[in-house]
């Protein structure tokens, strides 16, 4: 369910906004309205929806002075702007914002629903693209750990062999985090684990 806020000075208008989005209702939910910037600001940070559908021109503060202060701070929302006028200096604003639309008042069912499907697709594409980097990176996680353990394996089998540094970002963590001692234990029969945690025990540095 995808969360969204209604920010403007009119009462009719959010209610309208509300409506018209009602046959959204199975993917989308409005978790709170505003009446002007600096109240729908405060919301944003305490509520972090995921779409914001903003008025310009509002008392206390206006789209003017709060869609710079989404932007920098909450560039992963994504912002809807709805406005009665069509004044260039506001559509330059909400460009600059990376707003999804502007549309003018008054605006039909169709038309919000058409912005709100957009921003919901780019939510969807934001997540993907997160998804593979977060699959690429522990994929070549895996690949460097397993380098490692080659070249430790490798130490263990001859001595002489050259030290070569960490790639694994977990066995850099490890090593700038704990001081290890290295034990080989060899027996004819094999090791089991309690007697080994024993030992270690009972000879401890």
């Amino acid at each position: 369910m995808y969360r969204y806020i209604i920010i403007d000075d009119e009462e009719v208008t959010r209610k309208g906004t509300l409506d018209k989005l009602q046959p959204m209702g199975d993917r989308i939910c409005c978790v709170g309205e505003a009446e002007d910037g600096k109240e729908g600001l405060a919301m944003a940070e305490e509520l972090h929806p995921n779409i914001i559908i903003t008025d310009m021109k509002m008392p206390v503060m206006g789209g003017d002075l709060l869609l710079p202060i989404l932007a920098e701070r909450y560039p992963e929302i994504y912002i809807i702007v709805i406005s009665g006028y069509r004044d260039f200096e506001y559509s330059r604003q909400a460009i600059r914002a990376n707003a999804i639309d502007y549309l003018l008042k008054p605006f039909r069912s169709s038309d919000i629903m058409a912005s709100m499907e957009q921003a919901i697709q780019k939510i969807k594409s934001t997540a993907n693209t997160k998804r593979q980097a977060k699959s690429s990176q522990e994929y070549r996680e895996a690949l460097c750990l397993a380098a490692d353990r080659d070249k430790i394996y490798a130490l263990l089998q001859n001595h002489d062999a050259p030290f070569q540094d960490m790639v694994s970002q977990k066995l850099i963590r490890l090593s700038h985090l704990c001081s290890f001692v290295l034990v080989l234990l060899y027996r004819t029969r094999p090791l089991i684990e309690e007697e080994v945690v024993l030992l270690l025990q009972n000879h401890q540095l």
